[in-house]
């Protein structure tokens, strides 16, 4: 039976023998201006603008308007 090797415990780290100094307060940062957003010259190709609902509705349409003769093997 093989059993691993223990390693030495880390020793904890020394605390500093003297206070160290305050730290200094930082500065606020000024908010940046507004800018007026852009108007896509093209509507977004992932959002739906009622295209994919009128594919949607043309691809079932044709689909259930077939003939049954259609299915017919």
């Amino acid at each position: 039976m093989f059993v691993a090797a223990k390693s030495p415990t880390p020793s904890a780290p020394s605390a500093p023998s003297a206070p160290s100094a305050p730290v200094a307060p930082v500065a606020p940062v000024a908010p940046a201006a507004p800018v007026a957003p852009v108007a896509p010259s093209l509507p977004h190709p992932m959002k739906s603008n009622g295209t994919t609902r009128k594919i949607e509705q043309i691809r079932s349409n044709v689909l259930f308007d077939m003939a049954p003769s259609c299915f017919r093997g």
